[in-house]
């Protein structure tokens, strides 16, 4: 009763995912989205990726540190796998330094791959000689349900030489 000179007072908490808000004379409850976001990156990696066939995208080798976790859980081996239990859409936006083990002028791509799967979309590629570091990026946004993974594929299109990623950092949104 509004006009009561003493109210009652009432304090709601939300748990996660859900909202209290007070609105005129009532109470809004209402369920919000869990924070979505998952990273993992690599730094002075000198593992080198093997390219056993051109034009063949390969999973980036090298040991990962698993950064940030909201809904994703992360793995040493740079993969991101989905926890939520909705579906969501999804940004993923991969940078990596890259180096080929040998040659001139190599035509190297990265992609996103999920599921294991690369995303033709999201490739990026130039032509890199050793001792170059080249950074490049790529990003997509993707449909994400429980268990879904992503990581990152490279791919040599010129020769059969190596990809060494020397840094990299795996995150999404």
């Amino acid at each position: 009763d509004l006009s009561d000179p003493i109210p009652t007072v009432v304090s709601l908490v939300g748990g996660t995912g859900i909202s209290v808000t007070a609105v005129n004379d009532h109470v809004l409850i209402t369920a919000q989205q869990a924070a979505i976001y998952g990273q993992v990156y690599m730094q002075g990696n000198s593992t080198a990726t093997t390219i056993s066939s051109t034009s063949t995208p390969v999973k980036v080798a090298g040991t990962w540190t698993v950064d940030l976790s909201g809904s994703f859980t992360g793995t040493t081996t740079g993969r991101l796998t989905y926890t939520g239990s909705s579906t969501q859409v999804c940004r993923v936006v991969a940078s990596v330094t890259i180096d080929p083990t040998s040659g001139s002028n190599q035509n190297i791509a990265v992609y996103l791959a999920k599921n294991g799967s690369t995303i033709a979309g999201s490739k990026q590629e130039a032509f890199i000689s050793h001792g170059s570091h080249m950074n490049m990026s790529c990003s997509w946004q993707l449909s994400l349900t429980a268990n879904d993974y992503i990581e990152v594929f490279v791919q040599n299109s010129t020769a059969l030489n190596n990809i060494t990623v020397s840094s990299a950092v795996l995150s999404i949104h």
